[in-house]
């Protein structure tokens, strides 16, 4: 299982056997968060937009990021 925060990342591995739980693994980390995870994700969306139209360059400012981030906030 895991959760994806506003600034972190935590990951679980759990073992079910029975109807018990096992903690098998467990990772925190605190430099990829939901915030770091949409700048990545904006970023590589933005590659494959490029990719896809054949454009040399794309320009994403920081209000568009920022539009989109509150967008998301609105679906949500």
């Amino acid at each position: 299982m895991y959760r994806l925060g506003g600034t972190t990342l935590d990951v679980t591995v759990l073992a079910v056997s029975g109807g018990m739980y096992r903690v098998v693994a467990t990772e925190h980390d605190t430099t990829l968060g939901g915030i770091k995870f949409d700048e990545l994700l904006s970023q590589h969306l933005a590659a494959e937009f490029q990719r896809f139209l054949h454009i040399s360059e794309l320009f994403i400012s920081n209000l568009s990021l920022k539009e989109l981030a509150r967008f998301k906030i609105i679906l949500c």
